[in-house]
């Protein structure tokens, strides 16, 4: 009799744990979308990252009508969902214009998620017949149509870091200080249409090169940050800076303005749209104690 209520007692348990485990609800997924020229990329996000977010399969459909349906919408191309800074990022190249969204499918428990819809080319035609021309980057980027913004070209006229201490960014880690010029404002013109005063940071990060460029109102140091440009660059004599973070403060001050980041996506070289900046840093030459660099390429807004 004992070992009849013992089989029982397993079965039951047995049971209980079968009903757990088809009652435990899916993970939630979200992907999002947004379309850079010739293409739409986006990022896979959960709570599980490692089973719902990483080599995650992603297809990209056109919506043909007034609604999304994977199962009738014409599908495009797909995806993996691979590491990309802290995120995981999935493009597909779409090679004409439309209407496309992407949807992830349920698998080993991750539940199924579709983003919203985005046109190929979100960016305006501001005119001329030279393609698709961007917005000037700047704190109110966001109050217009485009996700994309062109930085145009930020000089720096470097001076050394103090006494004995050359600008070189060779050096292992460093700052110096100069005037920023040409870029947009806030970043290399001030409100009044003057050049910012300006400073450089580096210094190892893991196997990166840690940058943070910030363009101050007034003077420095006595002057507040207006304006910034962190993230990172492979190496020393690397032309691609990653941006992680930009910022420009409107006239309202901290902490109003747009926020801005690099993607960079697979193909696209420095300086060109979806690409990581171009950074070109040339350290002086003889009693020249000082140094140049010339950043330029296009931003994205961060949501």
């Amino acid at each position: 009799m004992k070992k009849l209520f013992a089989v029982s007692g397993l079965v039951c348990l047995c049971l209980c744990c079968l009903a757990a485990t088809a009652a435990a609800k899916p993970v939630q997924t979200k992907v999002s979308i947004r379309a850079y020229p010739g293409g739409v990329f986006g990022y896979v996000s959960s709570t599980d990252t490692q089973a719902c977010s990483a080599d995650r399969q992603v297809r990209v459909y056109e919506q043909t009508g007034s609604g999304r349906d994977p199962k009738s919408d014409r599908r495009v191309g797909s995806d993996l969902a691979e590491t990309s800074e802290d995120r995981f990022m999935w493009t597909v190249d779409t090679g004409e214009s439309g209407r496309f969204y992407a949807g992830a499918p349920a698998a080993n428990g991750c539940a199924a998620a579709l983003s919203g819809t985005v046109e190929a080319a979100t960016t305006p035609v501001l005119g001329g017949d030279q393609g698709p021309q961007y917005p000037v980057c700047g704190p109110y980027v966001s109050e217009g149509t485009s996700e994309i913004c062109q930085f145009g070209q930020l000089y720096l006229s470097l001076e050394q870091e103090g006494p004995f201490s050359y600008c070189r960014f060779g050096s292992s880690s460093g700052n110096c200080p100069g005037d920023g010029f040409d870029a947009p404002y806030p970043w290399g013109v001030t409100f009044a249409g003057g050049h910012t005063r300006s400073r450089i940071y580096w210094q190892p990060e893991g196997s990166v090169r840690s940058v943070v460029i910030v363009s101050y109102a007034g003077k420095y140091p006595e002057g507040d940050g207006a304006a910034h440009l962190g993230g990172h660059l492979p190496s020393s004599n690397s032309d691609r800076f990653t941006v992680t973070d930009g910022f420009a403060q409107s006239d309202a001050g901290y902490p109003n303005g747009d926020h801005f980041f690099t993607p960079d996506l697979p193909g696209q070289g420095p300086g060109e749209v979806g690409g990581p900046l171009s950074f070109n840093f040339r350290n002086g030459s003889g009693t020249d104690a000082g140094a140049q660099l010339w950043v330029q390429g296009y931003l994205y807004l961060t949501h």
